[in-house]
C-alpha cells in the first residue's frame, strides 16, 4: 500500500505492506494554515478519515493539502486587563467565498499564565444568527454549529469570548499571551493569530493625616 501527499499535512499511514483481504484505517491531518482538499489515487475522498476494505492488490492514495490564504480567525493584537474583572475578547472570521462552505467551527483558546478563567461566549451581535453553542469551560473549548437555514457570506465578528480576569495576579508576570490551541472550521485547520494580554494595575494609595490635638484645661 503506497501513501502520499501533496502540501503540507501528516497522514496517520506510511507506506506499507498490508495482508491479503485486510482493512486499512488512514487519516488526513492539515498542518496550520492548510486544508484538507481529499485523497486521490486508485480511490477518490473527501472525507480526512477513510477505511479502505477488502484489499486484495497494490493500491496507492495521495493526500491532498492546500494552502488556506483566505479564510482565518483573528483576536486583537493586545488587550489590558484589570484582576477580578469580567472581559468580552472578540473573535473575528475572515472569510472568503471561494472557500468550502463552513458548517461548523471548533475553536480551543489558551492562555500559559492562569489569568484567565472561561465563562461562555455570546454570539448575539456576531455575523451568524441560527446556530447551536457548546462550551466546555473546563477544557476552554468552544464549538459553534451553523444552522442548514444560515449560510456565512462574509467576514465580521464572530463571537465575543467571556473571561473572569484572576484577582490574585502578582509581579512580576504581568504579561501573557491569549492563542488558540487548536482552530477548525468543519474538520480543517484554519490560520489565526494570538493576542497579548497586558495587566493593568491600579493602585490606589490612600494617605490618612490624622491631626491629633490635646485639650488642656487650664485652671
Amino acid at each position: 500500500m503506497t501513501i502520499n501527499k501533496t502540501g503540507e499535512g501528516t497522514v496517520s499511514k506510511e507506506t506499507q505492506t498490508v495482508q491479503y483481504g485486510d482493512d486499512l484505517e488512514i487519516t488526513a491531518m492539515p498542518e496550520n494554515g492548510f486544508i484538507f482538499q481529499g485523497w486521490s489515487g486508485d480511490y477518490s475522498y473527501t472525507n480526512s478519515t477513510i477505511i479502505l476494505k477488502n484489499i486484495i492488490a497494490d493500491q496507492s492514495m495521495t493526500a491532498n493539502f492546500v494552502q488556506n490564504t483566505f479564510t482565518k480567525l483573528t483576536l486583537p493584537s493586545e488587550i489590558k486587563i484589570i484582576p477580578g474583572s469580567t472581559i468580552n475578547v472578540p473573535v473575528y472570521l475572515e472569510y472568503n467565498s471561494s472557500d468550502n462552505e463552513i458548517r461548523g467551527i471548533d475553536i480551543i483558546l489558551l492562555e500559559k499564565n492562569d489569568f484567565l478563567e472561561l465563562i461562555d461566549v455570546n454570539l448575539s451581535d456576531g455575523i451568524l444568527s441560527a446556530y447551536e453553542k457548546n462550551v466546555n469551560t473546563d477544557l476552554k473549548d468552544i464549538a459553534v454549529y451553523i444552522s442548514n437555514s444560515q449560510k456565512i457570506t462574509g467576514s465580521g465578528k464572530l463571537m465575543d469570548v467571556i473571561f473572569k480576569v484572576n484577582n490574585k495576579i502578582s509581579e512580576p508576570i504581568l504579561t501573557s499571551t491569549l492563542e488558540f490551541a487548536e482552530a477548525f472550521f468543519n474538520e480543517d485547520k484554519i490560520p489565526y493569530n494570538h493576542c497579548k494580554l497586558v495587566v493593568n494595575k491600579i493602585f490606589s494609595n490612600r494617605h490618612c493625616i490624622c491631626d491629633r490635638r490635646r485639650s488642656s484645661a487650664y485652671r
